[in-house]
């Protein structure tokens, strides 16, 4: 967890390893109650 706060004021997660995310989405998919977003603005193709 960061110490990070999202606009609803829960702690955000973050990558562990950034240069292993490959930026799939499975995370996003399977993580109960939406938890995960990602922002892809930081991704190059």
């Amino acid at each position: 967890m960061s110490s990070e706060l999202s606009p609803r004021g829960y702690l955000l997660a973050r990558v562990v390893d950034e240069e292993r995310c490959l930026g799939c989405g499975l995370c996003e998919i399977l993580c109960p109650e939406f938890g995960i977003h990602l922002d892809s603005t930081n991704h190059e193709s």
